[in-house]
């Protein structure tokens, strides 16, 4: 009998020991880690593609084209939405300086020079980021749409 006794004496101590109080029904808050925008960070253009189409004609196609040599394109987006560029084609004059940027869900505006141009985040990963913009030019009569792919690589 006493050995019962202890034994129903331990089994209660253990529930009550491990049982749940009235104040762990509220549930737990936990705060997800803070991701820092892919986006942010130096970006150096790689390759560019192109699409260029005019009304009831074959669109003439360029794909991957490296810049190597060509073109310089550096953006450095900042988590102030400010963005550092840098731009020289050849051998003409380097173009750099400061301007802004906003980011809405897969699109981005890039303003330089006071003149904004919007571009669609195709791709955006680690190392990897698309810029796409669509360009509609009347020449004649004609529109002439183009699409401009800019394939940059994180630094």
């Amino acid at each position: 009998m006493k050995r019962i006794f202890t034994l129903l004496a331990l089994t209660t101590l253990t529930f009550s020991t491990f049982s749940c109080s009235s104040d762990d029904s509220s549930p737990v808050v936990v705060n997800p880690p803070v991701v820092k925008d892919k986006l942010i960070g130096k970006w150096d253009l790689k390759t560019f593609s192109m699409e260029m189409t005019a009304e009831g004609q074959e669109p003439q196609i360029i794909e991957d084209q490296s810049v190597e040599g060509l073109l310089v394109m550096q953006y450095d987006f900042k988590e102030d939405n400010t963005i550092d560029f840098l731009i020289q084609q050849g051998q003409q004059a380097e173009q750099s300086g400061t301007g802004t940027y906003t980011k809405s869900g897969n699109s981005v505006t890039i303003t330089l020079a006071q003149t904004p141009q919007t571009f669609t985040l195709s791709n955006l990963a680690d190392t990897k980021m698309s810029l796409k913009m669509t360009e509609q030019v009347p020449v004649n009569g004609v529109t002439y749409t183009t699409v401009f792919s800019y394939n940059f690589e994180k630094m």
